[in-house]
């Protein structure tokens, strides 16, 4: 066994993680990536079998799954090869399979995961050749394949029929008895023949069985009883030992362990449909509905009502009438294990999920590990899919067809067909605020706060204005965003804000026409369904009748649901509505935190005010008086609150109807600067920290602008402003009010923080298409410092400079050394201090912590990840409610 310090290549060995036949498996540290890896010894010295493994080891590294584990390299170094691979928390199916047999349910979300794998490295034309329980990886993130394709290489002198190199595991009974790895293997492996994918499905049905039953499929007191079991019987019926267990997880087991592999499943593809058309199978005497339902609402029907029964959720069904009434049904839906749906960019205001317009699917984002991801789940399965390469993504949207979602991600509009394959690029979209894809094949979308609508064709193509504002007409209009397209394919709708409150609403307009017309004066956005237009009010989700003819509002708003999840100042609101009669909502996603003291070591000694929906706490200058935003629930608006730490006394600080977030602090603590949108989009104010002064706007443009710091010498104010290439840093000099940018560029910079003594300034900016700390000098030269090594964000500097501060993606505070001193940007290696867990927001521009002068305590806004994980609500048949 290597010790602690040993280096391989560039890989420092950690600590040792276990060993088996094929090796010894050790933590390590990249030293060039700075990343944590899993590095495997191989024993062999056979000259031929480290070619082969060499020249597969190659291919297999770049077979790609979110269920594979990955392999990052192969070395060499004093007669020892290792593989270097991706490094997991978690454990094996083994152990989680020790402790009793696994639900149902959980099962086949496992094992979905598990042929998602399999088929992935099957059309690549690899062969695991060794499933087994100890080979699957449970971690947050769903599956992890380990040792993929690598049992290929464990030929050696044929014993008894089958690889001595397979039998170097602990025996399943007494000394020099079988292995457990036998028990996985098909006949024909059994018998020393060649295996194929097929071989894999067969060891996919034992472990299947050994999940649900909690016993192997084939067992025996010696080598020869397993072996003939394998090559002759069948095991016990899974329903047999498993009384819940639905027959046709018979049928599927049975055929996945055929000893002809003709006779098997012939892809892990079919393999994984089965078992998703079981999760979301129902018996037939529940698929009672009326009369009047169109075939394709009462396969949703059925399809929820026994997903709904496979997941054990509630669902309430109202039947009026007799039989030839319509039911309504309601029933929630929650994200995979391990994840939870991220809130928009904006104050955190709601889920983002998106209904396919044939009902069939849901698009909705969701975070693991804080990593924002896009995800897919068809109504009639028990689990959702993440669509690969869709990091950072938000704000889903169907093409019509049902194929293929836009969305956002990395500053970019992309779309991506159901399967997850095929992610295309169509155009910039820096802080995106909605899409929408017509039957004409034009998809709608603004870009950018404080922008207009443009168009590009969906399959990729030049950028467009669509609307007045775009072109740069701004008549009344500050903003146009979140698009819906009617059916005819050419009008459209949309949410505008502007100055004055009553030109804020619902407008429509037509693609090659510059008028637009004012539908209402509403809170949000609206979407069209069957005949109404549905948006929210006052957090009320209603349907008005829309004459699609006339383009009107006609009749009154009936209400539909209460609490939905909106932000009025920015018009979204977390509700999605298909043509297929369905619908879904969600309420506010405004996490309750607590204002909390950590020292450096992570111990909380004091707790500040009560819980509320914090956000951007800020320390006064002397370290005696907190400002912070906190959303009231009642009216999803922002207000600024003052906290008196001395006294353990607050009072609010701002008093207007509508939202003011991101105070920053004068160097002498007598004046706030923050951001309201007030007149609109939001502009940059100033106020007294003290007593009643007056609010004073200081400066007012056509984008949105957000203050993150104030010099030491009180005589700039670093901001961030949204622009049609992302988010740019500027300062503001208070002596003209005029603006002088710092660093502009394609990629968005955020988050900007001076240093003590002025010289430096720490930013983040997502142009590794992450966000990462940076450090420029100021004034900038075009110099600049990576200081976080893998995801970072709200940098913050210790009073005298010496210290900067930040949360890496992995949610902990780190901390790194500075020599204020050095002529160019000295900094040491970041190191961790203590696990933080703050609301999880997208957007650049929020910040959940502050830290006192001498950089020893820390008032976190701290959350409990798990009680913001809310549902979604579906609702079924959304049109018979209004009629109650």
């Amino acid at each position: 066994m290597l010790g602690a310090g040993i280096t391989l290549g560039p890989y420092d060995i950690l600590s040792p993680l276990g060993a088996g036949g094929f090796g010894e498996v050790y933590k390590a540290r990249d030293t060039r990536l700075d990343r944590t890896v899993a590095i495997k010894i191989l024993p062999s010295a056979d000259l031929e079998l480290k070619a082969r493994f060499e020249r597969e080891a190659r291919a297999i590294a770049a077979l790609t799954h979110p269920h594979i584990c990955t392999l990052y390299d192969v070395g060499h170094q004093d007669g020892t090869d290792y593989l270097v691979m991706e490094y997991l928390e978690g454990e094996t199916l083994d152990k989680k399979i020790a402790r009793g047999p696994i639900k149902i349910d959980e099962a086949v979300k496992i094992t979905v995961e598990i042929a998602e794998a399999l088929d992935k490295a099957h059309r690549a034309g690899i062969v695991h050749r060794d499933l087994k329980p100890a080979n699957v990886m449970l971690t947050k993130g769903g599956v992890k394949l380990l040792d993929f394709g690598l049992a290929k290489l464990r030929a050696g002198p044929a014993i008894s029929g089958f690889s001595a190199a397979t039998m170097t595991t602990p025996p399943i009974t007494g000394h020099g008895s079988i292995l457990g790895t036998l028990q996985y293997m098909a006949p024909e492996q059994v018998e020393g023949q060649d295996a194929d994918a097929r071989t894999d499905l067969f060891a996919f049905g034992a472990v299947l069985y050994e999940m649900i039953t909690g016993r192997k499929a084939f067992e025996g007191k010696s080598q020869a009883s397993v072996i003939a079991g394998i090559l002759e019987r069948q095991p016990t019926p899974i329903s047999s030992l498993e009384p819940l267990a639905p027959p046709l997880l018979d049928h599927l087991v049975a055929r996945c362990l055929a000893k002809d592999p003709d006779d098997r499943w012939q892809s892990a593809s079919d393999l994984r449909s089965e078992l998703a058309w079981i999760g979301g199978a129902i018996p037939s005497e529940t698929a009672a509905a009326s009369a009047r339902f169109t075939p394709r609402r009462m396969a949703a029907l059925v399809s929820i009502i026994m997903l709904a029964a496979v997941i054990g959720v509630g669902v309430g069904v109202t039947v009026r009438g007799g039989p030839a009434t319509t039911p309504v049904v309601r029933f929630e839906l929650r994200p995979e294990t391990g994840s939870i749906f991220t809130s928009t960019p904006i104050l955190g205001s709601g889920v983002q999920a998106a209904l396919s317009p044939d009902g069939r699917y849901l698009a909705f984002i969701a975070s693991t590990e804080g990593i924002p991801q896009l995800w897919v789940r068809a109504l009639d399965a028990v689990s959702a899919t993440a669509l690969r390469d869709t990091a950072g993504a938000s704000f889903p949207f169907w093409s019509p067809d049902s194929r293929t979602i836009g969305y956002f991600a990395r500053g970019m509009l992309q779309r991506i067909d159901l399967a997850g394959t095929g992610a295309q690029t169509l155009a910039a979209a820096p802080s995106a605020r909605g899409g929408t894809w017509s039957t004409e094949g034009v998809i709608l979308f603004c870009p950018t706060s404080g922008s207009g609508l443009m168009r590009v064709p969906a399959g990729g193509g030049k950028v467009e204005p669509a609307t007045s504002l775009a072109a740069g007409h701004h008549q009344q209009v500050s903003a146009e965003y979140w698009p819906v397209f009617l059916p005819d394919g050419r009008h459209f709708l949309s949410f505008a804000l502007a100055a004055r409150k009553e030109h804020r609403g619902i407008y429509i307009g037509a693609l090659g026409s510059p008028d637009t017309k004012q539908l209402g004066n509403t809170e949000t956005m609206a979407s069209f369904a069957d005949g109404h237009l549905l948006f929210v009010r006052q957090g009320t989700l209603v349907a008005q009748p829309f004459d699609v003819n006339r383009l009107e509002l006609t009749g009154v708003a009936t209400p539909l649901a209460e609490h939905i999840g909106y932000y009025p100042n920015f018009g979204y609101a977390a509700f999605s509505v298909s043509q297929a009669g369905l619908l879904t909502y969600a309420p506010a996603m405004a996490t309750t935190g607590q204002l909390t003291w950590f020292d450096r070591s992570g111990r909380r000694e004091a707790s500040v005010g009560a819980p509320a929906s914090y956000s951007a706490p800020s320390l006064s200058p002397d370290g005696s008086r907190a400002v912070v935003s906190i959303i009231d629930p009642q009216t999803a608006t922002s207000h600024l609150w003052l906290f008196d730490l001395i006294r353990n006394t607050n009072s609010r600080l701002t008093l207007g109807p509508d939202s003011e977030f991101l105070p920053v602090w004068s160097p002498d603590g007598r004046a706030l600067a923050f951001s309201s949108d007030r007149t609109g989009l939001p502009d940059l104010y100033q106020k007294p920290s003290v007593g009643m002064g007056q609010e004073t706007r200081i400066l007012s443009t056509n984008v949105s602008r957000f203050p993150t710091d104030w010099s030491r010498d009180g005589r700039a104010l670093v901001y961030q402003e949204a622009t049609t290439r992302g988010y740019d840093i500027l300062l503001l000099s208070l002596a003209d009010r005029s603006p002088i940018p710092f660093l502009q560029s394609p990629f968005n910079e955020a988050q900007g923080r001076l240093s003590p003594d002025g010289r430096w300034m720490a930013y983040i900016s997502d142009e590794s298409a992450r966000l990462e700390v940076y450090v420029q000098p100021f004034p900038p030269t075009g110099t600049k410092w990576q200081i976080s090594t893998d995801g970072g964000a709200q940098p913050a500097w210790r009073g005298d400079g010496k210290e900067l501060f930040y949360v890496a993606a992995a949610g902990k505070m780190m901390a790194v050394s500075v020599n204020p001193t050095a002529r160019d940007f000295d900094a040491g290696v970041p190191r961790p201090l203590f696990e933080v867990t703050t609301p999880e927001v997208s957007a650049p521009y929020f910040w959940h912590y502050a830290v006192t002068s001498d950089g020893r305590r820390f008032l976190v806004n701290a959350v409990n990840r798990t009680s913001s994980n809310i549902p979604l609500t579906v609702l079924l048949n959304w049109e018979a409610a209004l009629k109650k």
